[in-house]
């Protein structure tokens, strides 16, 4: 039996027909641990553990048996840039049962230094969408740790023009902070900063939307069909959101991308 998590890597541990194998790195203290053998297993053997020194993990295992994949997913967020230990034992279909467990070591890594966002010099190959029609566009966008977000940011084409007002969302579409861009250059990334940072929480879905009266957004089919990462933000799919007219955005049609950034501190 074979083992991997998160992908081949290279080799940590094995014991006669069993070997475990992980891709060594930093580790987000909102992450999930995802490990699969290269053979099915009895799911009721899985024995799959986290510690820090003597002190478990809580955690709930979950086994995907046409995958061949387990799950560990903690109940909490890991402490930042601490050292953990993941052990696991199994046995196979026929009661074949590892000799000993398998364990490997990993830290937590630590927030990025910010002011963060998902985007920075990036210019959208279709700039405007010579469309007039009043809509509001957004991002839906997630954090590992507690932050605060002190802005948001989009790509101005064309078109795009009159009064900009930005506005960032509880993800059922309560108002958190609003504001109005000033001093808008006539193309290119415009920002905006709150009058006061808003903290938000971990794990925890938020909106951030302009109201474009003029239309003539930027867009991006597709772009989140496999959502977005950078560093402890995530933009989940399905995501592109918008509104006809200003309000909250809540439809998303082909995962676009309409250039709406968050920016958090």
């Amino acid at each position: 039996m074979t083992f991997f998590m998160n992908g081949p890597a290279s080799r940590i541990g094995s014991s006669n027909w069993q070997t475990m194998r992980l891709r060594p790195r930093a580790c987000s203290s909102g992450m999930r641990w995802r490990i699969s053998s290269n053979e099915p297993i009895n799911p009721s053997s899985l024995v799959l553990t986290v510690t820090s020194g003597t002190t478990a993990v809580s955690g709930a295992v979950t086994y995907d048996a046409t995958a061949q994949t387990a799950t560990f997913t903690p109940s909490a967020t890991l402490a930042e840039g601490t050292s953990f230990t993941a052990s696991v034992r199994a046995s196979d279909t026929a009661g074949n049962a590892m000799t000993a467990p398998v364990t490997w070591s990993f830290t937590t890594g630590t927030p990025s230094a910010c002011p963060c966002s998902f985007f920075s010099t990036e210019v959208p190959s279709n700039p405007t969408s010579n469309d007039t029609t009043d809509i509001e566009v957004g991002l839906r966008f997630t954090s590992d740790v507690a932050r605060s977000v002190t802005g948001m940011k989009f790509y101005k084409g064309d078109g795009n023009t009159g009064t900009h007002i930005g506005t960032l969302w509880s993800s059922t579409g309560s108002v958190l902070a609003q504001g109005t861009f000033t001093n808008e250059t006539a193309g290119g990334w415009q920002t905006l900063t709150f009058a006061t940072p808003v903290p938000i929480q971990p794990n925890t879905v938020y909106v951030v939307s302009y109201h474009a009266p003029n239309g003539n957004w930027p867009y991006a089919p597709h772009y989140f069909d496999a959502g977005l990462d950078k560093g402890t933000l995530h933009a989940p799919a399905p995501n592109g959101v918008y509104n006809l007219g200003a309000g909250f955005p809540q439809n998303s049609a082909n995962n676009t991308n309409y250039w709406v950034d968050v920016v958090v501190q």
